[in-house]
Formats: C-alpha cells, sequence, structure tokens
C-alpha cells in the first residue's frame, strides 16, 4: 500500500479516469469538492471516506471556497507486484448502472439485484455515521472500539483487497500489545496520545499520519477520547490463508 496527500483548489478539477489499483479518499480538512464514481456524486467533507475501486470510472471537481486536503490511499504496490497496474484516460464510453445508496439503508435488507463481492455499491462513507457506529461498538480483546466499512450487499470488507476501520480508543484506554503480519496506515481522526511500535515511540495528534508495519510490537495509549482511521493489506493476507494476529501481555 502507500499513502499520499492531495490538495484540490477551488475550481480545480481532475478529469475521468480509471485505473486496476484501488484507491481511497480520506478527506482531512475541508469541504466542497465532490468525487463522482461510476456516475455517483460523493460529496467531500472532513472524516469522510471515498472509494474509488479498482476500474471504476473516477473524477473530482472542487466547487467550495477554501481548499481541500485528503489522504489518497492505494494498492498500487501489490499490483506492480502482480503486474497488474494498468490506467485508462476518460471519458469513459459507458457507466454500468447505480443503485442508490438509499437502497442499502434498512438493516438487514439490499437489493435482490445489487451488490458485487469485489466492491462496495456505496462509494461514499460519511463522518458522523461512521463514530456514531464506533461510539457504540463493544470494546474488544485489544481494549479498543473497532467498526469495519463493509460491503453492505455481502457483510464483507468494503474492498476485496483492502480493508478499512474506524478505531476508538476511550480516554486513557491502553491497548494491548498486538502485532501481526499485514501492513496498515493510520490516520488520527481526533484526540491525542502515544504509540509504540516496534522500537519507536511517539506522540499524536489530529491528521497526523502513522505507519504500523508487519512484525512489530504495537500498543497505544489514548490521553483523551482518540478516533483513528486504519486502512490495511489484512484481507490479502486473509484471502491467501497467511494471516497471523497475536496479542501480547499487559504491560505491568
Amino acid at each position: 500500500m502507500n499513502a499520499g496527500l492531495q490538495i484540490l483548489l477551488p475550481g480545480e478539477a481532475a478529469r475521468p479516469h480509471r485505473h486496476s489499483m484501488d484507491a481511497i479518499r480520506f478527506v482531512l480538512e475541508g469541504e466542497g469538492a465532490v468525487t463522482v464514481v461510476n456516475g455517483k456524486q460523493c460529496h467531500m467533507s472532513e472524516g469522510d471516506l471515498v472509494l474509488t475501486p479498482g476500474w471504476t470510472w473516477h473524477e473530482h471537481a472542487h466547487r467550495g471556497t477554501r481548499p481541500i486536503v485528503w489522504l489518497d490511499g492505494l494498492n498500487s504496490p501489490l499490483h506492480r507486484y502482480l503486474g497488474t497496474a494498468s490506467f485508462e484516460a476518460g471519458p469513459p464510453p459507458e457507466l454500468p448502472a447505480a443503485i442508490p445508496d438509499a437502497a442499502y439503508s434498512v438493516p438487514g435488507m439490499v437489493p435482490a439485484n445489487g451488490g458485487t463481492p469485489e466492491h462496495s455499491p456505496i462509494f461514499r462513507y460519511g463522518y458522523a455515521a461512521a463514530s456514531a457506529a464506533v461510539a457504540v461498538a463493544p470494546v474488544g480483546r485489544d481494549r479498543a472500539r473497532r467498526v469495519r466499512y463493509a460491503n453492505p450487499a455481502t457483510g464483507g470488507p468494503a474492498m476485496a483487497l483492502m480493508d478499512h476501520q474506524r478505531v476508538q480508543l476511550d480516554a486513557g484506554a491502553s491497548t494491548l500489545p498486538f502485532r501481526t503480519n499485514s501492513n496498515a496506515i493510520c490516520v488520527v481522526v481526533e484526540g491525542e496520545g502515544v504509540s509504540h511500535i516496534g522500537d519507536e515511540t511517539f506522540a499524536w495528534a489530529p491528521k497526523d499520519i502513522f505507519t504500523m508495519p508487519q512484525g512489530n510490537w504495537i500498543t497505544h495509549k489514548a490521553a483523551i477520547l482518540t478516533r483513528f482511521f486504519v486502512y490495511s493489506d489484512r484481507e490479502v493476507f486473509a484471502r491467501l490463508g497467511l494471516l497471523k494476529e497475536e496479542y501480547g501481555n499487559a504491560a505491568p
């Protein structure tokens, strides 16, 4: 995976295109921009997640009054390694029929003819809904609350080769040591605290971004209520039957 920052100024736009790589946009600052994914308009505000799955047509336009900054996350390294990295410029010859997001708004009910196992039919996941969901999630084994951005048509991950989670640490909470052979990138959405990753210790605050490379013992301690956005290649390892995850003991 990789991570980069993109800034769009008022009036700027990115032309339609598509690629084999899965990509996400997690908005760090600003509002007023729109990403159009397979014809669906996804309005972008701080804390929103917008998906542009592999081979979906997408473009960006900024109709607001101040710059907007988002994190671009892609699994480009995986596709380059596999020799499957491809790009196609627009305009698109045609777009697939879109199912309105409202069709997935009733829990436990989905359209009988909608959705694919490859990616979610919903491309925008708003900040408020994700924060509300993680706030009531049960505390997990590692002492954090977690929710997964899911494909409502299948119940699986929003993208087949990338996992996305919102994580909450209650004020004063410390996680158990954890390590895995998958790799993750973390965005601090709100809160303050300290993380220990391998031999490194560092403090973080809102809009900081840090990586959690495979094989390192990881712990987090929140000074105040904290929420992360985390995306990882966990799904790749899980689908190959190679995923390993391990919990350690609490500090004395």
